[in-house]
């Protein structure tokens, strides 16, 4: 009876020592492959930017009611007109590696300014629109989610409020395109807004 037991423990042990072998290969090729694919990026030369996706603040969103006593008003407020001439791009999900070899490595610091405007602006449009709707303008508040949404935020705030406002003016039809935007994320985010998008719609 002891046998078959050591016979186990044996194969057991063979088993674990193949598999962390075979683990420690694995993780050796990928850091060699990452090396490599960082070297290539770090010597890529500079390219131009003009196939970049650049987001414009809407006139429209100047000209929204603007209470200089609230305090999320007027931050979101100066957010946009500092960012009114800046160029803005959501670079979400998306690593330095790539960057610097779909750019150049020359390029990297530009955009990342370009991408930390894109997240100021995010963060400032889901605060406005929250602002907006405490205050009655609904309408705009949509608008202010709707543009957040095409710019691919990732915020779930954003899709909470927009969602809300969708059922209080009775246009639930228009959820099912916010489960399209969200799948499309490239973002870390993008399962945990599907998820509460599902929950909304399993709701109604």
């Amino acid at each position: 009876m002891k046998m078959p037991v050591l016979t186990s423990i044996i194969l057991f042990i063979i088993a674990l020592f193949y598999f962390i072998k075979k683990s420690s290969r694995e993780a050796d090729n990928a850091l060699e492959n990452f090396r490599k694919r960082e070297s290539e990026a770090d010597n890529t030369r500079k390219k131009p930017l003009d196939d970049l996706n650049y987001i414009t603040i809407p006139d429209e969103i100047f000209r929204m009611n603007r209470d200089p006593d609230d305090n999320d008003c007027q931050s979101a407020v100066k957010v946009f007109d500092s960012l009114k001439d800046q160029k803005i791009v959501n670079l979400t999900g998306i690593s330095n590696t790539d960057l610097k070899l779909a750019y150049g490595a020359p390029n990297l610091p530009i955009l990342a300014q370009y991408d930390q405007n894109y997240t100021v602006l995010a963060r400032s449009l889901d605060r406005y629109a929250s602002f907006l709707t405490k205050s009655g303008n609904t309408d705009d508040a949509v608008k202010v989610l709707e543009f957040a949404v095409e710019t691919g935020s990732d915020i779930s705030s954003t899709y909470k409020q927009l969602v809300a406002l969708y059922q209080s003016n009775g246009i639930k039809d228009k959820i099912p395109s916010l489960k399209e935007k969200a799948s499309s994320l490239n973002s870390v985010m993008s399962p945990s807004i599907l998820r509460y998008l599902d929950s909304v719609s399993d709701d109604d």
